[in-house]
């Protein structure tokens, strides 16, 4: 999985400076990194184990509207890799300073699901996501008898969102009715906890340079 954007890198602007400030929490693991390993377990599984690396390629940051120089402690390069339930490999590059991207690849012996999106700002939770199925050649026959591979759009059970505005909304509506009606078609703070977890590991890994192993905690 890549996950990259221009922001979080060094250049900002005035209202995105305090991004750039470990204390206040927001940054390129909670934010990017955050909704896109949820997106990976939620797919495929949580974390059995991991390793990661977090490093801070710029110390500092120019804000666009005035110029200025401003100390930047958060990471912009953040890889991890480790194994997900079922013995899934996996291997996450979050980065920022560069060009906008989601792209995830599920790669098995008969193919690759692809999810990206298309026109990306970076956000996989801003929707606009592409899906698609791309099978191998079929090796199974010999010589000329095999097949070629090929490559298919997927339609996914999601309405493409015009904005950041409309998802937020759609969310707080099925929010609501998860209430009024006692049921879970939501995440929620349990949800919420686990994913934190997640980056705690992330944090752990990198700080102390060892592989974590992943065990349930209630």
């Amino acid at each position: 999985m890549e996950v990259s954007t221009q922001v979080k890198g060094g250049i900002t602007d005035q209202r995105s400076a305090y991004l750039l400030k470990e204390e206040n929490g927001a940054n390129l693991l909670t934010i990017h990194g955050g909704h896109a390993l949820d997106v990976l377990c939620h797919t495929l599984g949580d974390f059995k184990e991991l390793s990661a690396i977090m490093n801070t390629n710029y110390k500092e940051a120019i804000i666009r509207e005035t110029g200025e120089r401003i100390v930047k402690d958060t990471a912009d390069q953040i890889l991890v890799h480790g194994t997900l339930g079922d013995n899934i490999s996996t291997s996450i590059h979050i980065q920022a300073g560069v060009s906008p991207k989601f792209h995830l690849e599920i790669r098995g012996e008969k193919g690759v699901f692809r999810l990206t999106q298309p026109n990306s700002s970076g956000h996989v939770q801003f929707g606009n996501l592409k899906l698609e199925k791309i099978s191998h050649p079929d090796y199974s026959g010999l010589g000329d008898d095999k097949k070629e591979g090929s490559i298919e759009e997927v339609m996914l059970p999601l309405e493409k969102d015009t904005s950041p505005k409309e998802y937020i909304e759609k969310a707080y509506n099925i929010f609501a009715k998860d209430i009024l009606e006692n049921k879970r078609n939501i995440p929620n703070f349990n949800d919420a906890v686990k994913l934190h977890r997640l980056l705690d590991n992330v944090r752990e890994s990198a700080k102390s340079g060892r592989k974590l192993i992943i065990t349930d905690k209630e």
